[in-house]
């Protein structure tokens, strides 16, 4: 998403969520033909479908506490973060949809507009702007469903997926992978600072 932004803005075309799928679908086609043209030696990351599913629990478990201690936060999707940078960050989402510029090299320039070339990563902005383009919804809905959905399901999942890697035997993944799913919920640094210091998405 935000590789897509830098180059459509480059190539002066729009950034729009079908500009983010085709570029998906030509990537996943190289990557498949590097693949069969270079396979490589693979290890399972799951041990079976009991560890799977027991992974799928921890997951769970994870995704209903998040969503719980955020919708009792929230109290309704469309509320905003009134933290002071989430100005800014609600801002930039609309800058990309006004502009249809979503590069990480210009969006620093909606609030310095007469500076030179200021990076500022844009990707999860990029990110947002998708979901408003997909759903129709308001941007302070998208950005606390995308928030929702990327705290509530890739970090558990990242958890899941790293103990495995460090600790996955078959012994081991029975007992850890639920675990580490739903403790992922219980870290204070991410996901739920970044709801309370200024939205630092």
């Amino acid at each position: 998403t935000g590789i897509v932004g830098v180059v459509a803005a480059l190539l002066s075309l729009p950034f729009s969520a079908g500009g983010v799928l085709g570029t998906g679908l030509v990537l996943a086609a190289a990557a498949l033909l590097i693949r069969r043209r270079w396979p490589v030696q693979q290890r399972a990351i799951s041990g079976g479908r009991r560890e799977l599913l027991l992974a799928l629990l921890g997951i769970s478990i994870a995704f209903a506490a998040i969503v719980a201690l955020i919708v009792t936060r929230i109290d309704s999707p469309a509320n905003v973060s009134q933290t002071y940078d989430a100005v800014f960050h609600l801002n930039a989402v609309s800058f990309i949809l006004d502009s249809g510029n979503a590069s990480s090299f210009d969006l620093y320039r909606m609030t310095h507009a007469s500076g030179g070339i200021q990076f500022y990563p844009s990707a999860w902005h990029s990110l947002v702007a998708m979901v408003v383009q997909i759903s129709g919804s308001s941007v302070a809905v998208a950005t606390n469903v995308t928030w929702l959905a990327v705290a509530g399901t890739v970090w558990p999942a990242g958890c899941v997926l790293l103990t495995d890697t460090l600790f996955g035997t078959p012994v081991n993944r029975v007992v850890l992978l639920p675990i580490a799913g739903a403790l992922s919920a219980s870290f204070a640094a991410f996901p739920y600072l970044l709801l309370d210091w200024g939205v630092l998405y």
